[in-house]
Order: structure tokens, then C-alpha cells, then sequence
């Protein structure tokens, strides 16, 4: 029972109840959009990259192999694709996250701010008519741009990284260590902005409680692995985030400003 309490353990029990409270009355029409996107950006993406391994990877990489391996040359092709796609899962990883959510993301703002008004925190917005939604729409959209400002950097990086001899055996986790990471601060940077926090507020607070955000984040790329549940990832994501940051993050922040206080 210790368990559950842990703040890794207590972030994937969120995403796992983001399942029940999408069925929440009132949301439906705040996450099938987000929902139809996602399924889109899925079977796009899943295309693409398998193309891309097939066609500019995969075939002159076997092309340089030798006839004379024999036995041995269809045991190296073997290796080299799982080699390509254990190399290049995090990308895509990072690929969906970056493509499917900016596509979806002013319909995920809205959803997370019909969340947080259905539990009574004044936000000063009216969703009952839709004329209402669109500044909010501009307003998560031009919030990506920070998104992508703290992300691409980073990633070249890490992708500098990449080709470094030595140094490249370890990228791969740490493309999955940043992919967790930026799939928390992405998510969880919904409600946050709404709440009225910088972007910059919102990485310090995830930050003080690393396990629970990466922990979080973690659960969401291995969802985006698992056929027909990567469906569901975007809008069942929004939800369990909103409640996550209102239940834990919120806490954080009263705590921090009552410390300040004194």
C-alpha cells in the first residue's frame, strides 16, 4: 500500500484514471477532436517512419553487406533493424509528441480548461459558446512556441550527442529520459497556463518533484507504444494532467507561496 503513495507510483495511477474522468459529463465534445487528431498524426507518423527505415535506412545499410557472410549476413540484418529501431523509437517518440499535440493542442487547452471549471476554480472564462474558445485557442498555441523554443535546443544536443563515439551508447536513454521529461512538461503545462503560470514557473514546479513528473511522463510514451491505447493518449493524457496539477502541483505551489509568506 506504501507504494501507491510514491510519487512515480502516484503519477501513473492519474494517467490510469484519466480513463474514468474522460467519461466525465460535459467533456465529450472537448476531447473527440483531440481524439480524431491524434488518430490522424498516428497513422501518419507510423508511416513515415517505417518508410524512412525501409527506403533510406534500412536498404543501403543491407546493401553494403557482403554475399559471402552467408548465414551470418541475414543474422546482421536482423541486428542492424532492431539496432535502427531501438536508435530511432525515441525520435519518433519525440516526433509524435511535438506533431500530434501542436496539432491538437488548442482543443486540449479547452478540455483542460472545462476541467478545471467543472471543479469550481475561477478561471474567468465562459466555454458555453464557442466564440469564447477561440482566444483560448490562440492563447495554447502561441504557448507551443515556448515549448518548442525550450525543446529544440536541447534535442540538438542530444543529437550531437548521438554521433559521438562513446557517448552515443548511452543516447538512447537519454533521448528516453528527455522524451519523458518534455512529455510531462507538456501535458501538465495545460492547466498550468490556464492557472496563470509562466512557462518558466511551470519547469521549476515539475522540477521540485522530478520522480512524480517523470513518472508521468514516463507512462505516456510507453502508452504511445501500444496499439489502439496510442488512440487514446492525447485526450486521456489532458484530463489525468489537469487533475494531477490541481490535486498535486497546485499544493506545491500554495506550499512554496505560504514559505515565501513567512
Amino acid at each position: 500500500m506504501a507504494l501507491k503513495h510514491t510519487p512515480f507510483i502516484d503519477s501513473v495511477h492519474y494517467w490510469l484514471a484519466g480513463f474514468r474522468w474522460l467519461m466525465t459529463p460535459g467533456l465529450k465534445r472537448f476531447w473527440i477532436i483531440p481524439l480524431l487528431i491524434n488518430t490522424l498524426s498516428i497513422c501518419v507518423l507510423v508511416w513515415y517512419f517505417t518508410q524512412m527505415i525501409d527506403d533510406h535506412l534500412l536498404l543501403p545499410l543491407i546493401s553494403w553487406l557482403p554475399d559471402w557472410l552467408g548465414g551470418a549476413r541475414k543474422w546482421l540484418e536482423n541486428l542492424l533493424i532492431g539496432s535502427l529501431i531501438v536508435f530511432l523509437l525515441p525520435l519518433w517518440l519525440l516526433g509524435f509528441a511535438i506533431f500530434g499535440t501542436l496539432l491538437a493542442s488548442p482543443f486540449s487547452g479547452l478540455l483542460a480548461e472545462k476541467i478545471i471549471d467543472q471543479a469550481n476554480i475561477n478561471t474567468n472564462s465562459n466555454l458555453a459558446h464557442w466564440k469564447n474558445w477561440l482566444p483560448l485557442m490562440a492563447k495554447t498555441v502561441a504557448r507551443e512556441f515556448s515549448k518548442l523554443a525550450y525543446y529544440l535546443p536541447r534535442a540538438l544536443v542530444l543529437l550531437i550527442f548521438t554521433f559521438i563515439p562513446g557517448f552515443n551508447l548511452a543516447a538512447p536513454f537519454l533521448w528516453l529520459l528527455f522524451s519523458a521529461w518534455m512529455a510531462a512538461l507538456q501535458y501538465l503545462d495545460y492547466p498550468a497556463d490556464i492557472l496563470g503560470h509562466s512557462f518558466e514557473d511551470t519547469r521549476q514546479l515539475l522540477w521540485q518533484q522530478k520522480l512524480r513528473s517523470l513518472g508521468f511522463g514516463s507512462v505516456v510514451l510507453i502508452a504511445t507504444l501500444v496499439p489502439v491505447l496510442n488512440f487514446l493518449v492525447i485526450p486521456v493524457t489532458v484530463v489525468a494532467a489537469t487533475h494531477l496539477w490541481i490535486d498535486r502541483y497546485s499544493a506545491i505551489e500554495q506550499n512554496r507561496c505560504y514559505a515565501d509568506e513567512e
